[in-house]
């Protein structure tokens, strides 16, 4: 990726940045290209929306799986409680009766916070790996960062 495509989008990310209080998990990938972009990653995007990933992103000749989440408050009582939910477990069919798989785990989980209107990388071993914890509180020095801009 040359020098000005990766310009170009971090100009895009900011002014996205800017606009957005409240964005679709849709938005949230569109940001996520946008994100990664700018970091000068090649990113694409999955023709099968029933993967464990919402994009994979590649630097060097190294492919890394993402799946974009967006951070919502787990208790409207605690302004630092934001967590996300996992989908480990997917309908192999969706007109199937209801018989579930485990999914893969991605690479990575790229967070939307919308109070620091940011992304934070979380690895992709923050879930169990049984599969039983399907929502989790993202981690203390993430939930209580300060808004930067």
């Amino acid at each position: 990726m040359d020098a000005s495509s990766t310009l170009a989008a971090s100009t895009i990310l900011k002014v996205m940045k800017d606009i957005l209080n409240n964005i679709s998990s849709q938005s949230a990938e569109q940001l996520a290209c946008a994100y990664y972009t700018s970091k000068g990653y090649n990113v694409s995007k999955p023709l099968d929306l029933a993967l464990h990933y919402d994009l994979v992103i590649e630097k060097d000749k190294k492919y890394k799986s993402v799946n974009v989440k967006l951070a919502g408050l787990k208790s409207q009582k605690n302004p630092n409680s934001w967590a996300i939910s996992a989908n480990v477990r997917r309908r192999n069919r969706p007109s199937a009766e209801f018989k579930s798989r485990n999914l893969q785990k991605p690479d990575i989980y790229l967070v939307w916070l919308p109070k620091q209107q940011d992304f934070v990388e979380i690895d992709g071993d923050f879930f169990d790996p049984d599969g039983k914890s399907n929502h989790k509180l993202l981690p203390k020095n993430v939930r209580i960062q300060s808004k930067t801009n």
